[in-house]
């Protein structure tokens, strides 16, 4: 009996493995890059890569933008609409044809080819959603990119966060379209018995966000540090 059991759960675990497999693999990817040709009703987006705070330009970064209509629970269609590279001054500018389908459904992404090792992109997440893009338009974007840097934010005195109390230690980074977005890392300092390193934007300023709950009182205090990108840099906070 306990090895028809075994047998059983195995089965159960092959079938999950195989839909898993199964629903993956249901991903069409396409090419559509004949539309980049196109004459009439054409989509134009133009823009631009930069880093540290949208001051520096990021040349030589090669792009591509494409359709995505993926469906939560797997399968769909990704297809390829067009390629470009940025200049020596981050500018690009692409055009392409839009299909009846992409009019419905879906959304596009521009995906740029920057080194990981030099730049942030999150998990692996190298990518813009660009929504309620419509024919014979032009669209501007700029994106912003933080280089990486480290942060390690010391507390003098940790011994003193006690019973309820906590410190909480953000460290936020401004990147996105326009530099309207953020990444922030850091946490709640009471997980943790020792100081970290986190990953802040390089040659750009980081704000450093510190909330405070010191007997019962709460309070916050904002400071701009700024990290030279690929360096460590260590900032001294109090609780």
């Amino acid at each position: 009996m306990k090895r028809v059991t075994q047998l059983k759960f195995l089965l159960v675990i092959f079938i999950l493995i195989g839909s898993w497999f199964a629903f993956s693999g249901c991903i069409d990817e396409q090419n559509d890059l004949n539309s980049q040709r196109c004459s009439n009703e054409c989509i134009l987006i133009q823009g631009r890569l930069t880093t540290a705070g949208g001051v520096e330009a990021i040349p030589n970064v090669d792009l591509k933008i494409q359709w995505v209509n993926v469906a939560m629970e797997g399968g769909g269609v990704i297809r390829a609409k067009a390629k470009s590279r940025t200049n020596t001054n981050g500018a690009f500018s692409v055009q392409f044809a839009q299909r009846e389908d992409e009019r419905r459904e879906g959304y596009y992404e521009l995906i740029y080819y920057v080194n990981e090792k030099i730049f942030h992109v999150g998990n692996g997440d190298r990518s813009f959603a660009l929504w309620d893009v419509v024919p014979d338009s032009v669209f501007y974007y700029d994106f912003q990119i933080a280089r990486l840097a480290y942060a390690v934010v010391t507390i003098t005195n940790r011994q003193d966060i006690k019973g309820d109390d906590y410190m909480n230690i953000n460290l936020s980074t401004t990147m996105g379209l326009d530099g309207m977005n953020t990444f922030t890392t850091g946490g709640d300092q009471s997980f943790f018995t020792s100081d970290k390193r986190w990953t802040v934007g390089g040659d750009q300023p980081v704000e450093l966000i510190i909330t405070r709950k010191k007997d019962g009182v709460v309070s916050e205090e904002r400071k701009t540090i700024n990290v030279p990108s690929g360096q460590t840099k260590t900032f001294e906070v109090t609780f």
